[in-house]
């Protein structure tokens, strides 16, 4: 990348307070085949350096620039070799500066959830070594997603409950950064062991923690906490176990278009009787219901959304309707 270019990403960035914007301009130049650190300052050597490690992002500051690249030597040279360097290898996602709690926009959570998808796909060779992964959700892997930052995944009994301040409360979920562990609840049912691990996930990658943060309540992502950290967290959880490119591919092929309309024909796709459909033109968010769960549409039968993406009925329903898929008169 030119200098002047060079220093538009770093300014962005800084004033996004987002260390991945323009990621995705620069990962489509590499999938052209041209190398993102060519686009930078033309360096094979940190090409070959990413390759080795398994790792596209290795040695990249956050800012626009690169930590541990030619540190005797400009950063512009590339006639010599990295033998005489010392590179600082990261070896998971790079994390950028974390931002106070309740200050993070949508935008900028999605934003950092795609980033972290397109860092798992693209190594998914190295994280899930001889597993062939051809499907994308298959990298929605909670474990494999917490050991990227330093963190086990543990499911216990034991953990139902604590005593805070305020008296004794339900207890689903806990993330201690001191002993870098995820403690789940192994009473929860499935969905909700999903959505609490990526809840605990967003604490790791968003949030600046001075001790254990425990999750007080069950939830599948049918409700979103009121309270600032926490409802970034919930945010963060929904997008990373529903991705919206993957939802709306698997919602077009189930549906066959985006939005979807109910009409006389789709009501009849959907073996609807006039009763029903009455319903759910009276009660707000019933036909994203319907559609989250619905496994049969114009006489073909396929796993529904809900059970595509291991959540619950009502946290799919969320994401359909806050993506648009559904449009109603």
């Amino acid at each position: 990348m030119r200098k002047s270019r060079k220093k538009i990403v770093s300014n962005d960035r800084y004033r996004l307070q987002n260390p991945y914007a323009h990621l995705e301009e620069l990962e489509e130049l590499e999938d052209k085949g041209v190398p993102v650190e060519a686009v930078y300052f033309g360096s094979e050597e940190l090409h070959a350096a990413r390759e080795k490690l398994q790792n596209p992002h290795a040695f990249d500051d956050g800012e626009g620039g690169f930590v541990g690249i030619l540190p005797s030597r400009s950063r512009h040279s590339d006639q010599e070799g990295l033998e005489e360097a010392a590179p600082i290898a990261m070896t998971g996602f790079p994390v950028g500066k974390k931002k106070k709690a309740g200050s993070y926009s949508n935008e900028e959570i999605e934003s950092i959830v795609r980033d972290f998808h397109r860092y798992l796909w693209k190594n998914r060779e190295s994280l899930w070594p001889g597993k062939d992964i051809s499907n994308a959700l298959d990298v929605l892997d909670l474990r494999k997603s917490l050991e990227c930052f330093g963190y086990d995944y543990r499911e216990m009994e034991g953990i139902e409950s604590a005593v805070v301040a305020s008296g004794r409360v339900e207890v689903e979920g806990i993330i201690d950064p001191c002993s870098k562990v995820v403690y789940i609840s192994s009473q929860c049912p499935p969905e909700v062991k999903r959505f609490t691990a990526a809840h605990e996930l967003a604490h790791a990658v968003l949030h600046e923690m001075t001790g254990a943060v425990h999750r007080d309540r069950a939830s599948d992502g049918s409700k979103i906490s009121r309270q600032p950290m926490e409802r970034e967290a919930d945010r963060f959880a929904s997008c990373f176990l529903i991705p919206e490119k993957q939802l709306r591919r698997h919602f077009e092929a189930r549906f066959g278009r985006v939005p979807f309309m109910l009409t006389e024909e789709s009501a009849f796709a959907l073996g609807l009787n006039i009763q029903k459909i009455e319903k759910l033109h009276a009660e707000r968010g019933s036909l994203h219901i319907l559609l989250a769960d619905a496994k049969t549409y114009n006489g073909v039968s396929f796993l529904s959304l809900t059970e595509k993406f291991k959540v619950s009925k009502t946290a799919m329903a969320i994401r359909i309707r806050e993506l648009g898929l559904v449009r109603q008169g």
